[in-house]
């Protein structure tokens, strides 16, 4: 199932599963070492994780040090693990089709807004996968 998943929203949750079980924080050259990600693209994705936090009373912390997150007691791994298979494009796909075999090409394109070479494309991931 993790191969369904695009590269971006793998990286973006790798970067967010180090960061929760950091006991100090960590330098973006770090996360980008670990994400095989340059540094540049850790920031994009350290913007976008911060502003998708914003939700949660959740935040990323910059320091000198480095960086860190703070999250509410109750949110943990779990809830950025179901945040990222909703999100997944290829699992919602899949989950349409088992509620509803009966739909064809066209009706799914609708429910994904994709086109048809997009969604073939997408058939053709989840069949290598």
């Amino acid at each position: 199932m993790w191969g369904l998943i695009p590269t971006k929203d793998k990286r973006k949750y790798r970067i967010v599963e180090t960061l929760f079980a950091a006991k100090e924080p960590v330098t973006i050259r770090q996360l980008a070492e670990q994400t095989g990600a340059s540094v540049r693209i850790i920031k994009y994705d350290l913007d976008e994780i911060s502003e998708s936090l914003c939700g949660i009373a959740g935040s990323i912390v910059t320091s000198s040090d480095g960086v860190s997150l703070t999250l509410p007691a109750s949110i943990g791994m779990d809830f950025f693990q179901r945040g990222l298979y909703s999100e997944a494009m290829s699992l919602r796909f899949l989950e349409i089709i088992f509620f509803d075999e009966t739909l064809g090409y066209e009706d799914i394109m609708e429910q994904l807004y994709l086109s048809e070479s997009s969604l073939r494309r997408m058939v053709q991931n989840i069949q290598r996968a």
